[in-house]
């Protein structure tokens, strides 16, 4: 069979003018051109698998994504110029392009789907298929590949990635609780002491029952004023303690159960005095009762 591969294009090179000429073994500098081109595609198809944190199964789809890119750049051996200008002698278009590897909701077709079906499938973009104006995607639930033009991107998520989409990864390595056999008990659950912190060594001992009072740091005597007061001269006949706020200033009597409270001359007017200093004096609970005396 590939016998006859071979002289097939032996014969098509011999019908073109071709010479089929062939590198020695080991020796790839005699294919420099093509070599350089092969390092050049793997550079480009390697930073798409790394940036879209893909595994290495998409090796195959990150290098014909590559290729395709690589098409559309210019290139200084060509005057600045793109592949894909000199093969179709047009400039390539850039509209299409997307970030490889992010995730995509692809719309599901509306023939055979019932109303409480979803109307978008959570796909993986992988590229530009040849044959058709589309996207090449795959299904993220049931891995199967196929291609769509109705879709939305979020080219800065990345379905493979643990830090953009950690919702799409919930049994990590990090949130499970590996069993060792060796410390389980029989019933199949793991050891306590290989989960729990362990306890300081203070912690482990019996506790007392009349904890120790815990210690006051020692505080220096507070630092007394050497000034002397003096009372004012109309409250020298009682223990007085002065309150004042933003309408009333008074002092305490000596028997606070026969007399109601004095308040001084500046607080109150003269009829407010002389009905404070009634025997009859009350103090209102409510705005009702307060207007029912002038005083008031």
């Amino acid at each position: 069979m590939e016998l006859s591969k071979s002289s097939t294009t032996l014969e098509f090179f011999t019908s073109n003018g071709i010479i089929h000429q062939t590198s020695c073994v080991q020796t790839p500098q005699q294919n420099g051109v093509v070599e350089r081109k092969h390092k050049h595609l793997r550079e480009v198809a390697r930073a798409l698998l790394f940036q879209a944190s893909l595994p290495l199964r998409f090796w195959g789809d990150c290098v014909l994504t590559a290729t395709h890119l690589i098409n559309r750049l210019p290139t200084a051996l060509l005057q600045n110029r793109t592949p894909f200008e000199l093969l179709y002698g047009r400039t390539p278009s850039y509209t299409h392009l997307r970030v490889f590897g992010c995730l995509c909701y692809v719309s599901t077709h509306k023939q055979g789907r019932d109303k409480f079906q979803p109307r978008a499938l959570h796909c993986l973009f992988l590229g530009y298929p040849c044959d058709k104006k589309a996207y090449k995607v795959m299904n993220l639930t049931s891995h199967k590949i196929f291609t769509s033009r109705d879709i939305i991107f979020h080219e800065n998520v990345f379905s493979f990635s643990h830090s953009s989409s950690p919702s799409l990864f919930p049994f990590s390595p990090s949130n499970t609780i590996s069993l060792d056999p060796i410390n389980s008990s029989s019933t199949g659950m793991p050891d306590l002491d290989t989960i729990s912190p362990s306890l300081p060594s203070s912690c482990s001992s019996q506790p007392s029952l009349q904890p120790s009072p815990p210690s006051v740091p020692p505080t220096s005597s507070p630092r007394r004023s050497t000034r002397s007061h003096k009372p004012p001269s109309y409250l020298e006949d009682y223990i007085h303690s002065v309150h004042a706020s933003s309408t009333l200033c008074f002092a305490t009597l000596t028997n606070l159960s026969l007399q109601p409270p004095i308040l001084p001359s500046h607080c109150l007017s003269t009829d407010s005095q002389s009905a404070l200093t009634s025997p009859h004096y009350y103090e209102p609970t409510s705005y009702e009762e307060a207007v029912q005396h002038p005083h008031w």
